[in-house]
């Protein structure tokens, strides 16, 4: 994950684990939640995002997120239901 999560707050956590070398790598919490929410079988790919369908940053709540084009993530950020 880049610094633009950072810069909103979103939680996050580090793992570690033998396949990835010792190395900790960081994962945001929202990620996580939308990847098992979708019974782990999206995950995101460059382009994407896990959007917060309730514009709530700190939200994992399951039906409360989804993943989608950056693109239309932004989109999202300007709606004016928010």
């Amino acid at each position: 994950p880049g610094n633009k999560g950072k810069a909103k707050g979103y939680p996050s956590c580090k793992l570690s684990h033998a396949s990835l070398k010792r190395k900790k790598v960081e994962f945001y919490l929202h990620v996580l939640a939308c990847m098992e929410g979708n019974g782990w079988k999206q995950v995101p790919i460059a382009g994407q995002e896990a959007s917060h369908l309730c514009h709530n940053s700190k939200c994992i709540a399951k039906g409360h997120l989804c993943l989608e084009s950056t693109a239309q993530h932004d989109l999202r950020d300007g709606c004016k239901g928010k």
